[in-house]
C-alpha cells in the first residue's frame, strides 16, 4: 500500500460520522419509533385486555433495542473534532489527537455492541420463532 492508497480510505470515524448525517434526518422517527417500542414493552408486562399473551414482546425489545442504536449513533458521532494537523502548536495537536482517539475508541465500542446486539436480535427471534411455533404463547 502506498500513502495515497492510504489517503483515499475513509476512516471508521468518518464513516461512522456520514452513518450519523443521515441518521439525523430522521431522529425524531427513531424516538418515535423506540417509544412506540417501549409501549408494547409495558404493554406486555402489565395485565392489559389489549395484548393478551407476550407474543409481541421479544419483537419490540428488539425494535427497541435497536432504534436506541441508532438513535445514539445519530447523536454520537454527528461532531467530529478538526484534524489534528490543522492544529497551530503543538499542544493543540496533542489535545486534538487525544479526542480522535477517544472517537476511535468509542466507535470501537459501538461496533461491538452493534455485533452483540446482532447476535442477540438472532437468539431473540429464534426463540420468539420457536416459542409461536409450538403454541406456547400465552
Amino acid at each position: 500500500m502506498t500513502a495515497n492508497d492510504l489517503k483515499k480510505k475513509k476512516p471508521m470515524i468518518e464513516r461512522l460520522h456520514k452513518f450519523a448525517k443521515v441518521l439525523s434526518r430522521v431522529r425524531f422517527l427513531l424516538l418515535v419509533m423506540t417509544g412506540l417500542c417501549a409501549g408494547f414493552i409495558a404493554l406486555s408486562l402489565i395485565d392489559n385486555p389489549w395484548l393478551i399473551d407476550d407474543r409481541w414482546l421479544p419483537h419490540s425489545f428488539t425494535g427497541f433495542l435497536w432504534f436506541l442504536m441508532l438513535y445514539a449513533l445519530s447523536h454520537l458521532f454527528l461532531q467530529l473534532p478538526p484534524p489534528a494537523e490543522s492544529a497551530l502548536n503543538w499542544w493543540q495537536r496533542v489535545l486534538l489527537s487525544v479526542r480522535w482517539s477517544m472517537m476511535w475508541l468509542l466507535g470501537m465500542l459501538f461496533l461491538s455492541l452493534s455485533v452483540s446486539l446482532i447476535l442477540l436480535s438472532y437468539r431473540l427471534l429464534f426463540v420468539a420463532y420457536i416459542w409461536v411455533s409450538l403454541g406456547n404463547v400465552a
